[in-house]
């Protein structure tokens, strides 16, 4: 498994990186800046 080799905490910083990545990814191609900047 791919988390086998990490603690815990490591995991946690892992997954909250890839989310924001995906997020910052979803976000650019998504979302307008328009309502970026009034949101």
């Amino acid at each position: 498994m791919f988390f086998a080799s990490h603690t815990p905490a490591e995991n946690r910083a892992l997954v909250a990186r890839h989310l924001e990545i995906v997020f910052d990814d979803l976000v650019t191609m998504h979302v307008p800046a328009r309502y970026l900047a009034t949101s």
